[in-house]
C-alpha cells in the first residue's frame, strides 16, 4: 500500500472515535490504567501500614513488582504463540488473574510473602494487558494510518484511568483501608473480562 493509498483511506479523528471497535476497547484500557500506574503508587505505603515492616525492607519488596511486570512483558510473545494468536483471549485472562489475586489481597491473615507474590502477579498480568491494548489492538488501524492516533487515544484513557484510581484509591484506603482497594482491582478487572469477551472476542 503506498503513502497516497494509505492517505486516502485515512479516517479523520472525529469519525475514529466514533468506531465501534475503538469505543468498546476504551473502558477496559481506562480499567487497566487504574490497576497499572496506581501498584507502584501505592505497595510501599501497603507493607509499610499493613505488615509494620520499615520502609528500607519495604522498598526491597516493592522492587520485586516492577521485576515481575517486565518479565511479564518479556513472557508476552511467548504467551501469544501459547494463545495461539489470541491476544484478547490472552487479555481476558490476565485480567481473570488480576480477579483472583485481588481476591486473596482481600483477606487481611495472608503473610508478606503471599501478598508480594499476588500484587507482582497482578502487574505481571496487567503489563500483558498493557502490550494488547497499547500495542497490538492500534495495529487494526494501520492500514488507514490511523494506528498511531489510535495508540494515542488507548494511552490518553489509560493514563486516565491511572489519574482516576489515583484520586478515588486515596479516598478508599483513608476511610475504607486497603480492602476497598482490592476490591476495586477485583471489580474493575471483572467488568473488563466481560466486555471483551462479550463484546470482543464473541463478534
Amino acid at each position: 500500500v503506498t503513502c497516497e493509498e494509505t492517505s486516502k483511506k485515512h479516517i479523520p479523528m472525529f469519525k475514529l472515535i466514533q468506531d465501534k471497535d475503538l469505543k468498546t476497547m476504551l473502558v477496559p484500557a481506562l480499567c487497566h490504567g487504574m490497576i497499572k500506574d496506581n501498584i507502584s503508587l501505592w505497595m510501599t505505603v501497603f507493607f509499610v501500614d499493613q505488615y509494620a515492616i520499615d520502609l528500607n525492607a519495604s522498598a526491597a519488596f516493592v522492587l520485586f513488582i516492577p521485576i515481575v511486570g517486565f518479565l511479564g512483558r518479556i513472557a508476552y510473545p511467548m504467551l501469544n504463540k501459547l494463545y495461539k494468536n489470541q491476544e484478547y483471549k490472552l487479555a481476558s485472562h490476565a485480567f481473570i488473574l488480576c480477579i483472583v489475586a485481588s481476591v486473596i489481597l482481600l483477606s487481611k491473615a495472608i503473610p508478606p510473602v503471599v501478598a508480594i507474590l499476588c500484587l507482582s502477579l497482578i502487574y505481571a498480568a496487567i503489563s500483558v494487558v498493557n502490550t494488547v491494548f497499547l500495542s497490538v489492538f492500534p495495529l487494526q488501524y494501520a492500514k488507514n494510518g490511523n494506528q498511531s492516533s489510535v495508540s494515542g487515544i488507548m494511552d490518553f484513557f489509560t493514563y486516565m484511568g491511572a489519574g482516576i484510581g489515583s484520586f478515588c484509591f486515596g479516598y478508599m484506603v483513608s476511610w475504607f483501608g486497603y480492602f476497598a482497594m482490592f476490591l476495586c482491582y477485583a471489580l474493575v478487572s471483572v467488568i473488563s473480562v466481560v466486555i471483551i469477551e462479550k463484546k470482543v472476542i464473541r463478534k
